[in-house]
């Protein structure tokens, strides 16, 4: 299991690592704030749990990846999966 915190991780950096898991990985993403465009993009068969309210785009041009937001989201989340 992975745990990304945004505290000490930029958008970028944490959308590089979750790229990077293989299939079947699970991730965390803690402390949003209110992000956007976190977890997009992704063409693997991950388990991706976000722990906390985020912005706008979360989980975006997603083909295979599963993603649980503990929280509220703005606009266009799950666009183009």
């Amino acid at each position: 299991m992975v745990s990304l915190d945004c505290k000490s991780l930029s958008t970028r950096q944490i959308n590089q690592q979750l790229k990077g898991l293989e299939d079947g990985a699970k991730a965390t993403i803690r402390n949003p704030n209110g992000r956007h465009s976190l977890a997009v993009g992704l063409d693997k068969a991950v388990d991706i749990t976000v722990d906390g309210h985020g912005g706008y785009y979360y989980g975006s041009m997603n083909r295979r990846a599963r993603i649980a937001i503990n929280g509220n989201v703005g606009t266009g989340v799950g666009e183009n999966m």
